[in-house]
């Protein structure tokens, strides 16, 4: 797989966009760039990435909800989505991802009626949209794991890929999305095995992060840095590993630079003692 991350501004160009994602040990990152950039700075930063080996992980959809309950919303997120898939496309970005939506204002809430047959239904009917009015062929949109709406399990998951029915969907997997119970942090190690068999070959971009369980009432489970929860990395290195060798990984949610230098660094580690003890156990 290709470790990578975001890289945190300001930067003056390109070339300094690329020397700060290396500096950084990036082999893949998130584009900064969304379709309102011109042409011209879109193709510059695609070439020198290219020149430098830095695969482009994903162009975002964030911040629009296209399940909003306002129809103005809605109809502008999605028209939005399908521009930066479009752009994903051009630029040949593994993927275009965004979470489903929720039926409140905000884009990314939990929402009493997030796992109804209802908006199960608006969500893939939106979905299609989106695909059919590109009709992508070197990109994938994907829809990212989230605690608190849909897909918020491996069966989701599975479930809303076959109701979308189209090539163009893919799966986008971040598993500390999906720890959302006791059980799950415990067992995130089973979690994660169970989704990498479920999906497979449909997998075309992670994100990596961590998370920890608080033994506050009545239950906390708290982002953190990489490295210092409960998540088990080591098992998730091992089934990235099966995946094609160019499969984005892009850790996130980091304040400052040194964090994603930081964290990147020790997943490297954690992948060269995993490639060392297959090793060992070989000879």
């Amino acid at each position: 797989m290709r470790l990578g991350g975001s890289v945190m501004g300001p930067y003056a160009g390109p070339e300094a966009f690329a020397a700060m994602a290396k500096e950084c040990g990036f082999r893949a990152v998130a584009f900064p760039l969304d379709y309102r950039s011109g042409t011209a700075e879109i193709d510059r930063l695609v070439k020198v990435l290219a020149e430098e080996d830095i695969v482009i992980a994903e162009v975002g959809a964030w911040g629009n909800n296209c399940l909003s309950p306002d129809k103005n919303i809605k109809k502008a997120s999605l028209e939005n989505s399908k521009k930066q898939l479009a752009l994903a496309e051009y630029i040949g970005a593994c993927c275009c991802v965004n979470v489903t939506g929720s039926h409140t204002a905000q884009w990314d809430g939990p929402s009493q009626d997030s796992h109804s047959e209802e908006v199960f239904a608006e969500a893939v009917e939106a979905i299609r949209e989106i695909l059919d009015a590109v009709n992508p062929q070197k990109t994938r949109f994907c829809i990212e794991t989230m605690p608190y709406m849909i897909p918020d399990s491996p069966d989701c998951y599975a479930r809303l890929i076959k109701a979308v029915d189209r090539p163009g969907f893919a799966a986008h997997l971040d598993m500390v999305n999906l720890v959302n119970s006791p059980e799950r942090y415990y067992r995130n190690a089973d979690l994660t095995r169970e989704c990498f068999e479920k999906f497979g070959s449909k997998i075309v971009s992670l994100h990596i992060k961590d998370i920890t369980l608080r033994p506050s009432l009545t239950v906390h489970l708290d982002e953190c840095l990489v490295g210092e929860g409960g998540f088990d990395h080591a098992c998730l290195l091992k089934e990235a590993a099966k995946l094609p060798p160019d499969t984005p990984a892009l850790v996130e949610h980091m304040t400052y630079q040194e964090e994603f230098k930081r964290s990147v660094a020790l997943l490297r580690k954690k992948l060269e003692e995993l490639e060392e003890t297959g090793r060992s156990a070989a000879g």
